[in-house]
């Protein structure tokens, strides 16, 4: 009985072994895992910010996700430093004017700048497909699943400011 509890447990050890990734195991994982199209337009669109950001000096982190509990594309920032509780309110319709004009919209009028749709939907779709009709129809529902969500770290506590908009309509 004794050698049996033995090689049981001797063979779950094996087992549990064989789950943790051996570091030569890594690259050929890495290669054998497709990228999707969600995972490039994520990719695409945080690209997109972080371009920005590098060039203009912004003093907020900005990325792209998709937020299962919402079923949301969320364009989220955080801004990196505390702000004055009076001035949040404009900071945060700022960051959000600006992410709109990122991706191709008018924070006056929130509808495309050109054309119907965002960059957004575009940013989810293949290099050298065609233009067209179910292009426009996939990038109009693409946009209607965005929301951009800001949030700021007040000084006076330990709260934070947090403001929210669609990217179109």
């Amino acid at each position: 009985m004794k050698r049996i509890i033995q090689i049981i447990l001797l063979l779950l050890i094996a087992f549990f072994a064989s789950l943790t990734w051996a570091e030569e195991n890594i690259p050929s994982h890495l290669k054998s895992t497709p990228v999707t199209l969600m995972d490039f337009g994520l990719y695409r669109t945080n690209d997109i910010f972080h371009s920005y950001l590098a060039s203009n000096d912004k003093k907020y982190i900005v990325n792209s996700f998709w937020s299962k509990k919402r079923k949301k594309f969320m364009l989220q920032a955080i801004h990196t430093s505390n702000v004055n509780k009076k001035t949040a309110q404009s900071l945060c319709k700022s960051i959000i004017s600006t992410i709109k004009e990122l991706m191709g919209v008018n924070p006056e009028t929130n509808k495309p700048f050109v054309g119907n749709t965002s960059y957004f939907g575009a940013a989810f779709e293949s290099y050298g497909s065609k233009y067209n009709e179910s292009s426009e129809i996939f990038r109009t529902k693409m946009d209607k699943l965005v929301t951009i969500h800001v949030l700021l770290p007040l000084a006076e506590n330990s709260e934070t400011y947090e403001c929210s908009s669609k990217l179109v309509g």
